[in-house]
């Protein structure tokens, strides 16, 4: 070292600087690798391929084992009832709407609604025994349904290993070709499905179709105004190889129909367009002696409405469409109240009640969500209900412009079904105040 480098050095070290080194030479790093006892994949040669006509199907041109399909569609538009009916036919070799099935054994997981689950299901049986289509003698083992007092395909983000092994292990044991789970919502567990919680449910029913080779499809929910895409993270619509649309249109003859479409079909068409209705069935009277009823999805080949009602669109025309079904649910629970207004006999329900609907539907948003308890039956909840500003404000204005138009009423706690939508009826009518 010569004597200025050295005197330069006492300096640095003298003002607290530390002296510049160049940087060692990197060193390099040898991964080690697992190569001798991996197993490598199996591969094929584009020679080897083959068309295959007996290709297997569960649904033609829809559902074939092995895969992961989706059924989407707003509160109230009859997905259940839709996809029971699916089964029952799957379940009996049965063609369902123009379509071959193959006959297989099923399972439907029933994550709401649970209180209704029995009642549906001997609707289906009744319905069509009065078709001649099954009778007492016929054998219905093929359609399972289970009732679990709660399911995860993710919980906490997280998958939920107990339920899932209990799933692999009751498809393998029962022989289960084709199972849904309804709804997907239940099944995440707090999960958020808008990133992790969708990505592993996403991951957790590829596991169960890779370990069985069963078809599993999801009953799930579109985002707000836009019937054809799924709620939640792209991974779920990344992933199906399936998914129908159930949305509720009307009929030219005023009659509400449910409509199916295809949105995407992977190796297929995705144009397939099925209708239904729902036909009630009359099952009894309960301990009061009062009816019991249910519903089932039935065929339905009229024509659909070519033309909207006259000044509705956008959110109100969504509004309009959807509080004739929260209406005849609210009944349903005894939740509805019958008021002589204008000099008119009319239905009325609270706007807290309808509220808490449209927020399960997706209409509306809430700070504070607490979901009902079914997708197709709901028991409002007491407490404030804090709807975000936007929303709230959405929601009077098309609420005012169907009151002008008279297709509904309203005031500042209630609304009510036009009197020229509801026959006379027998019942207790009480004196209301406000005007129509």
């Amino acid at each position: 070292m010569t004597k200025d480098q050295d005197n330069l050095k006492v300096e640095l070290k003298k003002a607290g600087l530390v002296e510049h080194k160049p940087p060692a030479k990197a060193s390099v790093v040898k991964l080690k690798t697992n190569d001798e006892t991996a197993t490598p994949f199996n591969t094929w040669s584009l020679a080897d391929a083959k068309f295959n006509p007996n290709k297997k199907y569960i649904l033609k041109g829809l559902i074939n084992p092995s895969t992961l399909g989706v059924f989407s569609g707003e509160w109230g538009s009859g997905k259940s009832f839709v996809v029971l009916d699916l089964l029952f036919h799957i379940a009996l070799g049965l063609k369902w709407h123009g379509k071959r099935v193959t006959q297989s054994k099923v399972l439907y997981l029933a994550l709401e609604g649970l209180g209704g689950i029995e009642e549906r299901a001997e609707a289906i049986k009744r319905h069509y025994k009065e078709q001649g289509v099954i009778d007492d003698k016929t054998d219905l083992s093929n359609f399972r349904i289970s009732s679990p007092p709660s399911f995860y395909l993710s919980h906490d983000n997280k998958m939920h290993r107990p339920d899932i092994d209990s799933l692999i292990a009751t498809i393998k044991n029962e022989d289960i070709k084709f199972v849904v789970i309804d709804t997907l919502a239940h099944a995440l567990g707090g999960s958020d499905e808008n990133m992790q919680g969708m990505l592993t449910a996403v991951r957790s029913a590829t596991e169960i179709i890779n370990q069985t080779g069963v078809s599993l499809s999801v009953i799930h929910h579109p985002p707000k105004n836009k019937p054809g895409e799924l709620r939640g993270h792209s991974s779920l619509i990344g992933a199906s190889d399936v998914h129908i649309t159930i949305t509720k249109e009307e009929a030219d003859n005023g009659q509400r129909v449910i409509h199916l479409s295809s949105n995407k079909v992977k190796d297929g068409r995705d144009d397939h367009v099925m209708m239904a209705t729902l036909k009630e069935i009359p099952l009894g009277t309960d301990i009061d002696g009062d009816p019991i009823n249910s519903c089932v999805a039935v065929p339905f080949d009229g024509e659909l409405t070519k033309s909207k009602p006259k000044g509705l669109t956008g959110r109100t025309l969504l509004l309009h469409k959807l509080l004739p079904g929260i209406f005849l649910e609210m009944e349903k629970q005894g939740k509805i109240s019958h008021k002589i207004i204008g000099g008119h006999r009319c239905k009325q329900i609270t706007k807290h009640d309808c509220q808490r609907w449209l927020v399960e539907d997706g209409y509306l948003e809430s700070t504070n969500v607490t979901s009902v308890t079914s997708d197709e039956t709901c028991n409002s909840e007491e407490g404030h209900l804090n709807i975000v500003p936007k929303d709230k404000t959405a929601f009077s204005r098309s609420l005012d412009t169907l009151h002008s138009l008279g297709k509904w009423g309203k005031n500042r706690t209630h609304i009510w079904q036009s009197y020229t939508d509801i026959p006379e009826a027998e019942g207790n009518w009480e004196d209301g105040t406000a005007p129509f």
